[in-house]
């Protein structure tokens, strides 16, 4: 029989991640799919991974992302200076999703680091 693959998590047991038989497949209906697919005990990790599948970023550029960078009339982040160098800068458009994720990222941020939250868009647990 073919299989199915799936990409996104399933609840139920446990997480299921892998391949469903086609004659299987009316178990998906059962289960309901993660309210969100990254299932990590920082929040601001959850959403900087987040973030970087939905934008397709480099995970080094959104590290050092700062709140100076987001243009939101434009709904853009600047990414002055990528792996290439500052002379390759470029913005990443943001869909809907991707602001809700960075507008939970700041409420996250402030709970987890309030004093390094205020300059960056993504801070770690340290001082």
């Amino acid at each position: 029989m073919p299989t199915i693959f799936t990409s996104f998590p399933l609840m139920g047991e446990g997480q299921v991640w892998g391949c469903v038989r086609r004659g299987d497949a009316e178990i998906l209906g059962r289960r309901r799919p993660s309210p969100h697919p990254i299932a990590l005990p920082n929040p601001v990790r959850q959403e900087f991974h987040l973030l970087t599948l939905l934008s397709g970023s480099r995970a080094g550029a959104l590290t050092v992302a700062r709140w100076e960078h987001l243009n939101m009339k434009r709904r853009v982040l600047h990414v002055p200076k990528p792996k290439g160098g500052a002379k390759r800068a470029f913005d990443i458009p943001l869909s809907r999703a991707m602001i809700a994720c960075l507008a939970r990222a700041r409420r996250a941020g402030r709970m987890v680091n309030a004093v390094n939250a205020a300059e960056w868009i993504f801070p770690g647990e340290g001082a």
